[in-house]
């Protein structure tokens, strides 16, 4: 249910979540190829909508509906 966590707990969760992406992502660079590294955004995107979708959230990368080429990523 959206708002059962405290606001601190929330963002600090949000935080962590999307540093440890950023970690994943710049470790895939160096070993990945770019349609790997793509796909794997793709896969996280994805999936952190539909968990979100199942718990009531909002939408955790606003503005964005796919990965089509000419969308903004969330992950870089």
């Amino acid at each position: 249910m959206p708002g059962s966590y405290p606001a601190p707990l929330e963002a600090g969760a949000r935080r962590a979540f999307l540093g440890h992406l950023r970690d994943a992502v710049a470790l895939l660079k160096g070993k990945a190829t770019p349609q790997e590294l793509d796909e794997y955004k793709r896969l996280i995107v994805n999936l952190s909508d539909k968990v979100a979708r199942a718990h009531g959230e909002p939408r955790l990368w606003r503005g964005v509906d796919s990965l089509a080429p000419d969308r903004e990523r969330p992950i870089d």
